[in-house]
């Protein structure tokens, strides 16, 4: 899970050997497929500033590897650990709606959550299905029972998990990255159970998955890991269109 990635990314200190951006965009162009997605990808990234703050600043995009997001994330409905009892099923994607926005149902027996962030050019919400989650915005906490909801607006500092079994409804807009963020949660899970934590290559993956600043971590060290975890994240974009076209 991703509640521990403030301890983790402040306790990097590596060097990670990054493809080259530009010969892989060389390559993309090389086919008239790919050279049509890279051309989405640049519509739409032109779409992500907000308030004069690129997401690309950010380490964020809406593309991976050429193919867009909302593409690639159509290959499964539902992301689902049972031994864990875990389940994330998508509502509706990015690819439904221009990238819009993105929503998903959440079934877990707990949920650590993240720890405390905010996202410069994101909306989320929660509406708790059943069972209840605790929200802490803009340092109030306010416990969310069946039926209530809450919306956090860009920029605003938020945190949220569930000390209980709970199901809830998560919108977020635009959809972003999200969605690669939530296979890469599943992944975790599956692995280290459903409060394990990411190992260090998970981390700097989720980190640049979250479309997200956390607190306490300095900017800089965030911003070259989203550098970073944005080649490695491509990998998953291709092989989750991979699946599509399979």
């Amino acid at each position: 899970m991703v509640s521990r990635i403030c301890s983790k990314v402040e306790s990097f200190a590596l060097i990670c050997p990054v493809s080259n951006p530009r010969a892989a965009s060389e390559r993309a162009a090389s086919s008239g497929g790919r050279r049509r997605e890279a051309e989405k990808c640049g519509n739409a990234e032109r779409m992500t500033a907000l308030s004069g703050f690129s997401l690309r600043r950010l380490g964020a995009t809406v593309c991976a590897g050429g193919v867009p997001m909302a593409m690639a994330s159509r290959a499964r409905s539902v992301l689902s650990v049972p031994a864990a009892g875990y389940e994330v099923r998508f509502v509706e994607r990015g690819a439904d709606n221009g990238g819009q926005r993105l929503i998903a149902e959440w079934s877990v027996p707990s949920y650590v959550g993240p720890p405390e962030h905010f996202h410069p050019a994101m909306t989320e919400s929660w509406t708790v299905i059943d069972g209840s989650l605790v929200a802490t915005v803009a340092g109030e906490t306010r416990t969310l029972e069946t039926g209530e909801s809450m919306t956090v607006l860009p920029g605003v500092h938020h945190s949220f998990h569930a000390p209980g079994p709970v199901r809830w409804r998560q919108t977020n807009e635009p959809a972003l990255q999200h969605e690669v963020l939530f296979h890469l949660d599943s992944e975790v899970v599956r692995r280290h159970g459903a409060n394990g934590r990411p190992g260090p290559i998970a981390t700097i993956r989720i980190l640049a998955a979250a479309d997200a600043v956390f607190v306490g971590p300095p900017f800089w060290l965030q911003s070259a890991l989203r550098f970073i975890g944005r080649q490695l994240n491509r990998r998953l974009a291709k092989e989750l269109s991979t699946r599509i076209a399979a």
